[in-house]
């Protein structure tokens, strides 16, 4: 049963990894720069709980204890997992030549932010068993993948639009501080912040598609993608003028 819900947080993730790619109209990805963003992801999953632990100790120690020190904690942990996903990733793609679409700052942050998420559900289940797997489920499917993806857009457009690094930190503070408010209502004991946490959740999944829409009608307006079929090859990349059914360079069928 474990293993059977971890199957279930991996295919979720799996599919709205599917869905950002597919659905983008500008050139593929690289795989080098996909694959990047999912180490980075990766490695946030040791950097963001590890400091955590260090600085607020383990959830359980919470148990009890005032809230006002159970929100202290949460919001520290916010910050700490946000930005652990969030600033190394950019540091390291924000000058490559392929990071170059609104679009592309949700797809990548959000690999990273998937991968974060997929194998902390993973550890909660092996570790506490498939009940809170399945109650996380409910809860946090996508929860993280769609922080780090909301804060990738305001990335992207900082640097299509030679932005303010502001709006940047004002949406990777925002995230953090909501993502702290999410902690705090599953650690509360209460159920109205329990309630909280699923309004928060839900408000960060639906920011994540209402902004994706909108990159891909930025890119669009800004030429960096097109709308029509066979546009780009999306086995190659390149840009398929004639639009024909088979890529003019290298010869696949799209």
């Amino acid at each position: 049963m474990v293993y059977f819900v971890s199957a279930i947080f991996l295919g979720i993730s799996l599919l709205l990894v599917w869905f950002l790619i597919s659905s983008e109209k500008g050139p593929r990805e690289p795989a080098k720069g996909l694959w990047a963003a999912f180490a980075f992801g990766l490695l946030s999953i040791v950097t963001g709980p590890t400091l955590d632990y260090i600085l607020f100790g383990a959830g359980e120690a919470l148990e009890g204890a005032p809230l006002i020190f159970v929100l202290i904690s949460s919001l520290g942990t916010g910050f700490l997992e946000e930005t652990f996903k969030f600033a190394p990733l950019a540091l390291y793609i924000y000058k490559k030549n392929y990071f170059a679409e609104h679009s592309d700052g949700i797809i990548y942050f959000a690999i990273a932010g998937l991968t974060f998420g997929f194998f902390e559900n993973f550890l909660y289940t092996v570790g506490y068993g498939a009940e809170v797997g399945i109650g996380r489920l409910i809860v946090v499917p996508i929860f993280h993948g769609a922080g780090t993806g909301i804060v990738g857009y305001f990335l992207a457009r900082q640097k299509v639009n030679g932005g303010k690094v502001w709006m940047t930190l004002t949406a990777l503070i925002t995230v953090s501080i909501m993502h702290g408010m999410y902690n705090f209502g599953l650690l509360s004991g209460s159920d109205f912040f329990y309630v909280l946490s699923l309004m928060l959740t839900l408000l960060f999944v639906v920011g994540l598609f209402l902004l994706y829409s909108d990159a891909k009608e930025k890119d669009l307006l800004h030429g960096l993608s097109v709308n029509g079929p066979n546009e780009y090859c999306k086995f190659c990349g390149s840009r398929n003028v004639k639009r024909s059914v088979f890529c003019e360079y290298c010869g696949k069928k799209l």
